[in-house]
């Protein structure tokens, strides 16, 4: 990897060089920093002292084409070497060479040389010295994490990935072939965000290298798309109107979308209409592109998205890890990936390799038909453990789609020593129960019963009464007050969901009755009343219940935004004569 100073004469590149290590010894806690100071030896392109030492500091920057020799480093040492003798003071005076070209062996040898006293206080810093410098003082993300991020979001072969330093800051250069030479290149700033437009021009114009490739503006591109999404063709005149961008911007992007075969064309060239593709492979790559990003929602919930998740898709992800299932099995897999976008991303982009593998072997075998429905119900089990731990991770559609419960049996016992188990599940509603013993995370354990277990993953699937049911099963199999208090907390929750508030109440009554040491217990409960009482309208009692939530803590949002919710509904209804 490379850092480029971009500008259009070599004084303006010197500067903006020392502005970029200037940041750097600002992080680094100097102040005071003055650039080209001229003192009675010569000029230094930096000097400062650290705001907490109080230790002085010169530096010489420089970012030219060919190593430094040994003469411009003679030089500077000579002349810090006059200034750290003249200067007066308990810490020893700092000198640093910054090169962004590095050093000749010369050079080098002539700084090995010296004293280690001297070495201590005079640095020099080649350009993978600066990289690393850079890197440590967390000034960009690593190149790594750059090509990732980039992979994801578009379908070329990065072919280079470098630093540019220009007047409007640094910032990331990606370069893509498309066959056997570099077309396109994008932008990103040095924490993998999009650049603006404002960015690809200015780097366009001064660096030579991106002169004659197209470029890729992924916020332009992503518009474009979600645009797109909502399943009607459109002229781009429509398009730049509705995302307040220029024609000729978006004309652009559709044409590109058009040569990757995301997009089709319908009408004459005069009045010719874009819309998106509607095949299970450029559905994968719009996945791969927009799941992980900010604008995740908004695509989720486009028409385009839920009208893809479809047979044709369940018979894709079939045939791509050569799975043997029943009509059944098929149901239930398109379920899962309706219900959570991380397990749709793992159909279609997850890693193949243990049914790559398992595939391989059962071929190498001489199974009878027994055993191969038992081996490929092994791989379907496997497939169906990490799209299960995705679906309750994600909290995402459940409600709003509706879908029933699906015929298999979930039971998830995690356990991890930092978290609570019932909190990894849900997200920290529905929990009381801690991980006890010497556990490591992610062990197969079970705290509660496997019917409270099945009850939870019911109540995540919209299921409200068969949780119930699930729920009252598992108090009858459980002696434990502390697991009995946790199993009807999750029944009254499932009970308010089915506005059945009254019984939710004596739910969490008896809950309290039950782990009435449990501060954290007790909090959430008498919260979780409150809210009963907030819904039956009686605002009154709900405050007062908020009130006792407050009492063991009252730096909880949940219980703060309670607190205010019900007292704007007691001052309207006092309004209104209620």
């Amino acid at each position: 990897m490379i850092v480029k100073i971009l500008s259009n004469t070599s004084y303006e590149k010197g500067k903006l060089f020392e502005e970029l290590m200037g940041d750097v010894l600002d992080s680094q806690g100097y102040t005071d920093l003055e650039f080209r100071q001229i003192t009675s030896t010569g000029e230094f392109d930096i000097t400062g002292r650290h705001r907490f030492s109080g230790q002085e500091i010169l530096v010489e920057c420089k970012a030219e084409s060919s190593p430094i020799g040994k003469p411009k480093l003679k030089d500077f040492h000579s002349k810090y070497t006059i200034e750290y003798e003249n200067r007066e003071g308990d810490l020893p005076l700092l000198g640093i060479f910054f090169s962004l070209s590095g050093f000749t062996t010369p050079a080098s040898r002539y700084y090995e040389g010296m004293h280690e006293g001297t070495k201590k206080r005079f640095r020099i810093f080649g350009h993978q010295d600066i990289l690393d410098v850079l890197k440590a003082l967390r000034q960009t993300c690593s190149e790594e994490t750059i090509r990732q991020f980039v992979a994801k979001s578009l379908p070329y072969t990065i072919t280079k990935c470098y630093l540019a330093k220009s007047p409007s800051g640094l910032h990331w250069v990606i370069l893509f072939s498309a066959g056997d030479e570099e077309t396109h290149y994008t932008i990103l700033d040095v924490k993998g965000d999009m650049a603006v437009r404002r960015i690809y021009e200015e780097i366009g114009k001064l660096d030579d290298e991106l002169k004659g490739k197209e470029m890729i503006n992924l916020q332009a591109r992503r518009k474009v798309v979600l645009c797109l999404s909502d399943g009607n063709a459109k002229a781009k005149e429509h398009i730049a109107q509705d995302l307040n961008e220029s024609i000729a911007d978006v004309e652009l992007e559709l044409g590109r979308l058009h040569n990757e075969d995301i997009c089709d064309t319908q009408g004459s060239e005069e009045a010719k209409s874009y819309n998106l593709r509607k095949d299970i492979l450029t559905f994968a790559q719009l996945t791969r592109e927009l799941l992980d990003t900010e604008v995740k929602d908004e695509f989720v919930n486009s028409e385009y998205y839920c009208a893809m998740i479809d047979d044709r898709l369940v018979n894709y992800v079939v045939g791509r890890l050569r799975l043997s299932i029943t009509d059944k099995d098929k149901n239930d897999l398109l379920r899962i990936m309706m219900l959570s976008p991380a397990a749709l991303m793992y159909c279609l982009h997850g890693s193949m390799a243990f049914f790559d593998q398992s595939w391989k072997d059962m071929q190498q075998q001489k199974l009878s038909e027994p055993e191969q429905a038992r081996f490929h119900g092994v791989r379907y089990s496997r497939l169906l453990t990490d799209l299960v731990v995705r679906l309750l991770y994600e909290t995402y559609k459940y409600d709003r789609l509706g879908i029933r419960s699906m015929s298999m049996e979930i039971r998830l016992r995690m356990a991890s020593l930092r978290e609570r188990y019932l909190d990894i599940v849900s997200g920290g509603i529905y929990h009381f129960v801690h991980a006890q013993g010497n556990l490591q995370a992610g062990q197969m354990v079970s705290f509660l019963t496997p019917d409270a277990d099945q009850g939870l993953a019911l109540f995540h699937l919209g299921q409200f009464q068969l949780a119930i049911e699930r729920f009252d099963v598992a108090l009858n199999n459980t002696q434990s007050s502390e697991e009995k208090a946790a199993i009807m907390n999750n029944k009254g929750l499932a009970l308010c969901r089915l506005c059945q508030h009254e019984k939710a109440i004596k739910c969490y009554g008896k809950a309290i009755q039950l782990d009435p040491k449990n501060q954290m217990t007790v909090l959430s409960l008498r919260r979780n009343k409150g809210l009963c009482f907030f819904h039956l309208q009686q605002y009154a009692e709900a405050l007062e219940w908020g009130r006792k939530a407050e009492e063991i803590d009252s730096d909880w949002d949940p219980v703060k935004s309670f607190i205010i919710e019900v007292k704007a509904k007691l001052e309207e209804s006092s309004q209104s004569g209620n």
